[in-house]
């Protein structure tokens, strides 16, 4: 019966430590994934880009100020992602009246699913702009974004750098760091005018 509890023991300091080192390392390739996101401006690429919804776009000569990004890439499922798009109108209204904040999509499509892809899209009735990118320039010029998509969420300062990452929609801190650093910024913004 001891050496049961020893086994036991030893069986159970093996998960915790396992747990743990798993943790800490998962942290930790989130921080290095936040860091490597952060280290360089993130490319945007318009003009490359079809995109839906023109009289939202932004436009190159505005600065805006804020920029709320969501990418996802062809290893996703396209009409998937497309069709949770309806969940972003109704959190969007919050930020209603903010000319210096724009919320934009980028989504990686195939050239042989771009017809699909548009009238997917009609269906959400998001009036954010939506880029189209069939030549996959976004993903090629921004090497810093993680393949994994709890980075793929990301709001961009009117330099275009990394100021947040994460899905607001899904994580309620992400949320609070969101509102909190819009209404700083356009704070900022609006006592310089």
């Amino acid at each position: 019966m001891r050496n049961n509890n020893h086994l036991y023991l030893f069986a159970l300091s093996v998960i915790l430590l396992y747990v743990f080192t798993t943790s800490c390392n998962s942290d930790h390739k989130i921080r290095e994934g936040i860091e490597n996101m952060q280290s360089s401006r993130i490319q945007l690429f318009q003009d490359s880009m079809l995109c839906i919804n023109e009289d939202e776009t932004i436009n190159a000569k505005e600065q805006q100020l804020l920029k709320l990004v969501l990418f996802v890439d062809s290893s996703e499922c396209s009409s998937c992602n497309i069709k949770k798009l309806w969940e972003w109108p109704p959190y969007l209204k919050s930020f209603d009246g903010l000319d210096a904040f724009k919320f934009l999509v980028v989504l990686e499509v195939k050239s042989r699913d771009l017809e699909y892809s548009k009238e997917q899209l009609k269906i959400t009735g998001i009036r954010t702009p939506v880029f189209f990118d069939t030549l996959f320039v976004f993903r090629r010029h921004n090497p810093q974004i993680p393949d994994n998509r709890m980075f793929h969420t990301f709001l961009l300062d009117e330099s275009d750098s990394v100021l947040l990452v994460g899905n607001p929609l899904i994580n309620e801190r992400i949320d609070k760091l969101l509102k909190g650093i819009v209404n700083e910024r356009l704070m900022k913004y609006q006592s310089v005018e």
